[in-house]
């Protein structure tokens, strides 16, 4: 998988006709005043209707915070701010618990940014249907630059989209975070995780480690993958597990990613414990599905593939212990699936011929 940052040209075609209220743009990394960020996104979430904060900055003009960013907070649910880059923000300047930005209603998007060095968390969401794309969060695309939280921290709402959408908006590069690349608390509902590379550099080759895992989910209805090469997560090289399922958990599918190779699927790049793991009382998670494009590579992982408690899950058609064609890469080190404090958990387990363990 190849992550495209998507160009502001490509942004602007995408948005068709769409009309906005206002433009901003910031023409100066100073942390207030004319021309700011800060002083842009104060207009922005002022004012009725939709906007957009756009940027004419060198790259070598990183914008330094003295204090956190005002949220996106506009008058309305019903307004839309964009803050399209591609810029680079730093929380270097911080001391306290600062997040890099607070999506707090609905409908807000960041695009093509780079937010690293914060105190605490990189994005942190409280509202429905907002969108984070094609952003670095924990690097500046280079090397890890941690920030002290999650990267993205989704603490409830409805809806919210990190990385691929329908629309062709490209995946995140979550990686070098010192807690969770992701981490949905237990008040969202049907988040979305799609084409982003979690834990790995941009190249998708080498591990850039989120210190714990790459993702940590509650809540209700969520998808992580999709059926297509633009919806596939790589979740690799992480801390801990690649994908921990807590006993909040209830109905969520787990489609199309790779877990523990690298990007093109034919080498490991492990998850320092398990592949994926579901805790407690989680209830309804499928891993898979019936069609060829439904299924997960989990291999190379330290620990186990799939380490499975609850009830009722499904673990369908999914290429455990081998490379993406079928060929094995590497067996996870203990076992490539580990089933323990079942109460009647599978509806169906379905295995591939040439899979790297045993029926």
């Amino acid at each position: 998988m190849t992550l495209v940052i998507r160009s502001l040209a490509f942004s602007l075609l995408l948005m068709g006709s769409a009309a906005y209220a206002a433009t901003f743009t910031v023409t100066t990394n100073a942390d207030d005043g004319p021309g700011s960020l800060r002083q842009a996104i104060s207009a922005a979430v002022s004012q009725d209707g939709d906007d957009v904060i756009e940027f004419d900055l060198a790259p070598s003009d990183i914008i330094m915070p003295l204090s956190e960013l005002p949220a996106l907070d506009p008058q309305s649910d019903e307004d839309q701010t964009i803050i399209r880059g591609p810029q680079f923000i730093s929380g270097e300047l911080l001391s306290g618990d600062e997040v890099g930005f607070r999506l707090i209603t609905d409908n807000d998007v960041l695009e093509d940014l780079y937010i690293y060095s914060f105190p605490s968390h990189g994005v942190f969401i409280d509202g429905d249907n907002n969108r984070v794309s094609g952003c670095f969060i924990g690097n500046d695309g280079k090397s890890a630059k941690a920030n002290g939280g999650d990267g993205v921290r989704v603490d409830g709402g409805t809806g919210n989209i990190i990385g691929h959408d329908d629309n062709e908006a490209p995946g995140n590069v979550i990686s070098g975070n010192t807690e969770h690349g992701i981490q949905t608390r237990f008040d969202a509902a049907q988040t979305r995780i799609a084409g982003n590379l979690i834990g790995v550099k941009f190249t998708g080759e080498e591990a850039m480690p989120n210190g714990n895992g790459g993702i940590f989910l509650n809540g209700t209805d969520a998808r992580i993958g999709g059926a297509s090469e633009d919806a596939r997560n790589v979740i690799s090289g992480n801390g801990t597990t690649g994908i921990v399922l807590s006993s909040a958990v209830e109905r969520a599918e787990i489609v199309g990613n790779y877990i523990g190779t690298n990007a093109a699927g034919d080498a490991a790049l492990p998850n320092s414990s398990n592949g994926i793991t579901t805790i407690g009382n989680s209830l309804e998670i499928v891993i898979g599905g019936p069609d060829d494009e439904d299924a997960n590579v989990i291999s190379g992982n330290t620990t186990d593939g799939v380490l499975l408690r609850g009830s009722l899950h499904q673990v369908i058609g999914n290429k455990i212990g081998t490379q993406a064609n079928g060929e094995t890469v590497k067996d996870d080190e203990i076992y490539p699936m580990l089933l323990d404090y079942v109460d009647d958990f599978l509806l169906a387990i379905f295995c591939r011929q040439g899979m790297g363990w045993p029926v």
